[in-house]
């Protein structure tokens, strides 16, 4: 290509980019509108559980509070975190008091949602656990959750386009809660630093406990009948156990589906859907038996082909 071809090319290309938008995108009047008016709903059948009366508290605490500025709560998925948060702040806050977000954020996006909710009571983050494994989000963050000389700045410098419109540094005067199911590298320098500036709960459940509550939430279902509610609550009982993975309250939408859609293949239906940990299962069964713990782990060995070490680390995760 001669010179002037290639200066003519450049030309080209320079006018060309003028056209492509490499703004981040923001909700337009339609979107907010959905936003807000969610924001005023309550949730259909809310039962209001004992075994989270102090994530409750801690939630009244954060937003009264001076002397901290963030709350985290983590735990497995589908025990109600979101569901939790959002009912008790809507019980304190106004509709126009909060801020939420969900899902993954890039460094530059948390910027912008801190930025726009700089000013509100309260930012909810909700499912972010992407952040804590990037240290520029999590310092980030960490500007957002502790005082330096009475203010919070948060400070982001960036050459990026997409920054168009957001300014290199502001002060951040919200509380905030993030919801998450864990909090990944806890051992990293920053993540821990940023996790010792709040307060931070760990949602966690036995397995009795899940099934207690599950059965107050199916004793609160006004659209079942009472045959309904009993085979919904029969069928949980006999069909899961500690091997059932992922064992959370979302199960029970599937056998409130299956009993008043489908209720003589129920059964069949919430089985074939219901996945088991196998080696966690042989271990419930082993620890019920009459068998020595030395011959449970040579019988574990025996019909899984695993070690000793993964049968005592199973037993204490079901012993929990």
């Amino acid at each position: 290509m001669k010179p002037h071809e290639l200066q003519n090319l450049k030309k080209t290309l320079t006018e060309a980019s003028k056209f492509i938008s490499v703004k981040p995108e923001k909700p337009d009047s339609k979107q907010r509108h959905i936003i807000d008016e969610w924001k005023k709903l309550k949730f259909a059948n809310y039962v209001d559980i004992p075994e989270f009366n102090i994530p409750k508290n801690l939630i009244k605490v954060t937003l009264n509070t001076k002397e901290y500025n963030a709350l985290i709560f983590y735990g497995e998925g589908g025990l109600g975190k979101t569901v939790l948060a959002i009912n008790r702040v809507r019980e304190i806050l106004e509709p126009d008091d909060y801020e939420y977000y969900n899902g993954y954020s890039t460094p530059l996006s948390i910027y912008e949602i801190l930025y726009r909710a700089r000013n509100k009571k309260l930012l909810i983050l909700d499912d972010i656990e992407g952040i804590f494994g990037n240290p520029v989000a999590t310092s980030i963050l960490k500007g957002a959750l502790w005082e330096s000389g009475g203010k919070r700045l948060i400070q982001y410098n960036t050459k990026s386009e997409k920054a168009e419109g957001l300014p290199d540094i502001f002060e951040f005067k919200a509380k905030l809660i993030i919801l998450c199911n864990k909090i990944p590298n806890q051992q990293d320098i920053g993540v821990s630093a940023m996790i010792s500036r709040t307060v931070s709960y760990e949602f966690k459940l036995s397995f009795e406990q899940k099934i207690e509550i599950i059965g107050k939430l199916i004793d609160s279902r006004k659209d079942l009948s009472m045959k309904q509610k009993q085979e919904c609550l029969k069928l949980i009982k006999e069909e899961t156990s500690e091997a059932t993975r992922n064992f959370n309250f979302r199960l029970l939408k599937k056998a409130i589906a299956f009993v008043k859609e489908d209720k003589a293949n129920a059964k069949e239906l919430f089985k074939a859907t219901v996945e088991k940990d196998e080696d966690k299962e042989i271990v419930l069964k082993l620890m019920k038996s009459d068998l020595s713990v030395s011959e449970q782990a040579v019988h574990f060995w025996q019909r899984t082909g695993k070690s000793r070490r993964t049968f005592f680390r199973i037993k204490k995760e079901v012993s929990k």
